[in-house]
C-alpha cells in the first residue's frame, strides 16, 4: 500500500480500492498518520515540497524530498536559510505498534543534500517570514505533543541510526565567505552506562570535514596521526552524549583539528569576527545597566585528540602549535568559555627557534552580565620564565608583526589585548587524576565517606 497526499493506492493494481482493500485498511490508515504525523513536525523547520509513506507488513518508509528551510531569526539582522534534498525515515511495521505499549520502535533516518546560508538580511530574500530562533524549542515540542506516542522524542532517540549525506554551511559576513563541508556523517544509538550522568547515547563516524576560507582551504577535521594538510579530510569517530535533564551535551572526538593558513587568511577570519561582533553588540544592547542573563538550554563540551595549527607569512612558517589533547566547553548560563589544551608547544618563526612548551594551558573567558564589551580573559599556564618580570607569551613577536601591517589596523584592539590583555596565572605542573565528569558512569565511591 503506497500513501501519498493522505490517499491510499494498492501497489499491485493500482486503483484505490481492490480486493485486498479489507487486508491493507489498517495499513493504509498507518501510513496515512505516519505521513501526516511527520509532515507536522517537520513543518516547524521545513517547508515540505512533497512527501509520501510506504506501509507494508515488513517495513513502513517516509520519503520528504525538495524541501525548504524556514527563515530562522539567529539574531537581528542574521538569518539562517537552506534547503534539503531528501529525508528519508524507515522502520518494523510491526515493531511500530510497540510503541502504543511503551516500546520504541527503532528509526532509521537517511537525509542528504543539506545547503545552509548564514548571512544578513539580503541572504534571505524571497524566503518567508523569519521564525525567532528562541520560539523553535516550543514549536518542536508543541508538533510532538499533537502526536501523541507516536513520535515520542525520548523514545525515538534511544533508538536512532542517521546518516546525513553531502552537508554544505556557508557563512556570509563581513564581506567574507566561510564555507565547511562534511561528506558523510553516521549515528548510532547505544545504551548509555547504568546509572551514569547521559540519559542518551550516541556513537558517531565521519568521512571528515573540510572548511574553506574564500574558496581556500584552511582546516579539517579528521582520524589522529599524519601530518595532513588543512585541505585533507580524513575520517573518524566520535561519541554523543546527553546528560539527563537535558542539562548538557558532550562530544568526545577521536579526531584531530588541524588548521593551516596565512596572514592573509587570517585577517579575513578577523573580519568574519569583527562582524560577529557588531551583532552581538546590537543585539544584547549596548545600554550601561546589566543585562539579564537567561540560562541557554543546556551547556556543551568538546574535546578531541589534539590538534595541529599553523600561520604562514610569505610562504615561509611564522607561528606553530599544537598539543595532544583539548577540550571547549561552555557552560549552561552561557556567559564564560574555556579552552583546555595539554600539552601546548608552540614555536614562533618556524625551525629558526625551538619549541616552547606549557604542560597545561587553559584561556578563561567571562562576560559580566553577559555584555560582550566587558569580555574578562584568563590564561593559566606554566611555559618556562614565567615566574620572571621579563618574560614574553610566545606568540608576542608574531603579534608584533600583524601589528604592522596597516591591513590589520581595523583589528588592532584584539591583537593588543592578545599581546598584553591577557590575565597570567602561573599553574605548577602537577600529575592529575582523572575528573569525574569525564567519567560515563556513576562517580567512583569513596572508601572513607563512612568515616
Amino acid at each position: 500500500v503506497q500513501v501519498r497526499g493522505g490517499r491510499a493506492r494498492c501497489h499491485r493494481c493500482a486503483r484505490q480500492s481492490c480486493k485486498l482493500r479489507l487486508t491493507s485498511l489498517g495499513h493504509s490508515a498507518m501510513g496515512s498518520s505516519l505521513s501526516q504525523t511527520l509532515d507536522e513536525v517537520l513543518k516547524v523547520v521545513l517547508e515540505v515540497g512533497s512527501s509520501k509513506a510506504d506501509v507494508g507488513f515488513g517495513s513502513s518508509s517516509y520519503t520528504a524530498s525538495k524541501s525548504k528551510l524556514r527563515a530562522i531569526r539567529l539574531a537581528e539582522g542574521l538569518l539562517l536559510i537552506g534547503e534539503v534534498a531528501s529525508i528519508k525515515a524507515s522502520g518494523s511495521t510491526l515493531q511500530a505498534l510497540g510503541a502504543a505499549f511503551g516500546r520504541a520502535p527503532p528509526l532509521s533516518v537517511e537525509v542528504s543534500g543539506v545547503r545552509l546560508r548564514i548571512g544578513t538580511g539580503g541572504a534571505a530574500a524571497g524566503t518567508s517570514t523569519p521564525v525567532s530562533l528562541q520560539k523553535l524549542p516550543q514549536e518542536l515540542g508543541g508538533a510532538f505533543k499533537r502526536t501523541g506516542d507516536l513520535l515520542a522524542p525520548e523514545k525515538l532517540l534511544a533508538r536512532l541510526e542517521a546518516e546525513v549525506k553531502d552537508v554544505e554551511v556557508e557563512l556570509v559576513l563581513g564581506g567574507r565567505t566561510l564555507r565547511v563541508h562534511l561528506a558523510a556523517l553516521k549515528a548510532r544509538a547505544r545504551p548509555p552506562a547504568a546509572g551514569g550522568r547521559f540519559s542518551l547515547a550516541w556513537h558517531l563516524t565521519h568521512d571528515g570535514a573540510r572548511v574553506e576560507l574564500d574558496g581556500r582551504a584552511v582546516a579539517s577535521l579528521g582520524g589522529g596521526g599524519g601530518s595532513a594538510g588543512a585541505g585533507a579530510a580524513f575520517g573518524g569517530t566520535a561519541e554523543l552524549l546527553v546528560l539527563r535533564q537535558l542539562l548538557g551535551v558532550e562530544v568526545r572526538a577521536e579526531s584531530t583539528p588541524r588548521a593551516h593558513l596565512d596572514v592573509d587568511q587570517l585577517l579575513a577570519l578577523l573580519d568574519i569576527a569583527a562582524a560577529v561582533e557588531a551583532i552581538v553588540a546590537v543585539e544584547v544592547g549596548e545600554a550601561s545597566a546589566p543585562r539579564v542573563v537567561t540560562k541557554a538550554a543546556c551547556g556543551v563540551t568538546v574535546t578531541f585528540q589534539g590538534t595541529d595549527l599553523r600561520l604562514d607569512m610569505a610562504e615561509e612558517p611564522l607561528l606553530e602549535a599544537k598539543c595532544q589533547k583539548g577540550s571547549v566547553s561552555v557552560p549552561r548560563h552561557g556567559t564564560s568559555a574555556e579552552v583546555r589544551l595539554e600539552p601546548l608547544e608552540v614555536r614562533a618563526g618556524g625551525g629558526a627557534s625551538g619549541w616552547v612548551s606549557s604542560s597545561e594551558a587553559c584561556l578563561h573567558t567571562e562576560a559580566p552580565d553577559g555584555r560582550p564589551d566587558e569580555v574578562r580573559a584568563t590564561l593559566r599556564h606554566c611555559f618556562p620564565g614565567a615566574e620572571s618580570e621579563h618574560f614574553a607569551l610566545p606568540w608576542r613577536g608574531t603579534i608584533e608583526l600583524l601589528l604592522a601591517d596597516p591591513r590589520f589596523a581595523p583589528h588592532r584592539a584584539w591583537l593588543e589585548a592578545a599581546r598584553d590583555g591577557l590575565e597570567s596565572e602561573l599553574v605548577r605542573p602537577s600529575r592529575k587524576r582523572p575528573r569525574d565528569e569525564e567519567q560515563e558512569g556513576p562517580a567512583p565511591r569513596n572508601p572513607r565517606a563512612r568515616l
